[in-house]
């Protein structure tokens, strides 16, 4: 069953964002799903810039077992993102290790990484580019960048295990295949469509990711019942959110012009990068 709080928070949040970025009005105006016992139906029914939207959500999995892994990922990683913060005040650090090296003792594998870690970022070179760490305990292989940055902080990132691209290539058909099928009779209405992508995966998926896993699905199945696509996202496992187009105006993945844009424009709008432009996207057909 789906966590019906979370869909309506991705939802009104999704619907937030996209109204400034794209200055068009978009509310939700009801809940057909959970308002109606009749099977089929929608999660929302949208009204953005004077059009009537039926929006369907669902959350990716990026691979098998990934829920488990993730919980594991997530007791370790954001207590050490935390205790990290006083070395990553300029800077934007990636670290990415893989969770099935580590001990499930999640208490005792932060505390082993906390501190070699303190001592070692800060005598990384801030060039961007990747360099491969030899941790004796625990005995794990971590890959740190580092450069300095306005969106400064430290960022971790879980290994792929093999086979993940795949995986996730997998579950986006089986997503657009389920969702197209319940979002065909709304479109006969007269209603544009808009599938939504939610992921709470700080660590493997990102909007790059998952262009790339949408570009080869959507050559293998059909998606022209789908108007538009989006990627919701929590990078890092943050409090911000970002809106990600994979279909968008008419233009698709992998074409990464209006991933771009919205990237520019997100940087505006929430850090407020000035020389990047308006806080919102502008036409680039």
């Amino acid at each position: 069953m789906p966590d019906l709080k979370r869909e309506r928070f991705v939802i009104e949040e999704f619907c937030r964002r996209l109204s400034v970025l794209v200055r068009e009005d978009c509310v939700v105006e009801s809940w057909p799903d959970s308002e109606s016992r009749e099977p089929g139906k929608c999660d929302a029914i949208l009204k953005r810039g004077g059009a009537s939207w039926a929006l369907d959500h669902t959350h990716l999995n990026s691979f098998r077992d990934h829920v488990k892994d993730n919980v594991l990922f997530n007791s370790i990683i954001l207590p050490l993102q935390s205790s990290l913060a006083p070395i990553c005040k300029s800077h934007h650090i990636n670290i990415v290790l893989g969770i099935r090296e580590l001990s499930h003792d999640h208490r005792e594998t932060m505390r082993q990484l906390e501190a070699p870690l303190l001592r070692i970022i800060p005598t990384v070179v801030d060039d961007g580019q990747w360099h491969r760490i030899t941790l004796d305990s625990p005995a794990c292989e971590v890959h740190v960048s580092r450069r300095a940055s306005k969106l400064a902080g430290c960022f971790f990132h879980q290994l792929a295990p093999e086979g993940h691209n795949i995986e996730l290539r997998q579950d986006i058909e089986r997503a657009i295949r389920r969702k197209s099928t319940k979002l065909t009779r709304y479109k006969a209405e007269g209603k544009r469509t808009v599938l939504l992508l939610d992921t709470e995966d700080i660590s493997l998926i990102n909007e790059f990711s998952v262009a790339d896993a949408f570009a080869t699905a959507t050559t293998q199945i059909d998606h022209s019942c789908l108007d538009e696509v989006f990627l919701f996202d929590q990078p890092g496992g943050s409090h911000v959110h970002l809106v990600w187009p994979l279909k968008f105006r008419g233009v698709f993945q992998p074409d990464r012009r209006w991933l771009d844009e919205f990237r520019r424009a997100q940087g505006a709008l929430l850090w407020n990068w000035d020389d990047q432009g308006p806080p919102y996207v502008e036409d680039i057909t």
